[in-house]
């Protein structure tokens, strides 16, 4: 699913409610038939993976950025979950691997990278929705069509949400919609 809109029209604000950092005023949303009131801050945040705009790393190692210190996550666990990412090739030839530090706000890697980094991120504990809010706004064109060829290996294994202005989301979604002034309609 592609949601696009104008500035101002309420996608910050959906990508909000839909985290339960904040109610709508009126109306419900639903997962399954079921209203998200209905679940746990705690697990409706596990069932959601969520890539922000722009990916906050941390002055230490991939997999510490990845597991923040979680040390139950084996490294099996972590490969799977950068392949899945289309991550794995970057991370195996970086120097020390996952021990790689990515450096002050992931200095020392591309956007393209870090992205990817943060698509792991949020597909570590396998969530039923991955949400985005402007994946690819920051990413050359390359980059952007490597993030778009991973999303399309992961449809079927997790609804995908896109926030996104970029013409490639919308093309390659199987349904569009337009949020304006607070409402959503279908394209």
């Amino acid at each position: 699913i592609t949601i696009v809109g104008p500035s101002g029209g309420g996608k910050t604000t959906l990508t909000d409610m839909l985290l339960r950092f904040n109610n709508p005023d009126t109306g419900t949303i639903e997962i399954d038939g079921r209203n998200i009131n209905n679940f746990s801050k705690s697990s409706l945040r596990k069932m959601i993976g969520y890539v922000p705009q722009e990916t906050a790393l941390f002055h230490d190692s991939v997999r510490n950025n990845l597991t923040f210190g979680d040390l139950e996550i084996s490294d099996l666990e972590l490969k799977e979950t950068l392949r899945r990412a289309g991550a794995i090739s970057f991370v195996e030839h970086l120097p020390q691997g996952l021990d790689f530090n990515v450096g002050e706000h992931g200095g020392r890697l591309s956007g393209g990278q870090k992205q990817r980094l943060g698509l792991a991120r949020a597909l570590l504990n396998s969530p039923k929705i991955l949400l985005l809010d402007e994946p690819t706004s920051a990413l050359d064109k390359k980059s952007e069509n490597d993030i778009l060829d991973t999303l399309n290996d992961l449809r079927g294994t997790v609804t995908i949400i896109a926030i996104s202005h970029q013409q490639t989301f919308v093309n390659a979604s199987d349904r569009k919609y337009l949020l304006e002034n607070g409402r959503l309609s279908k394209q």
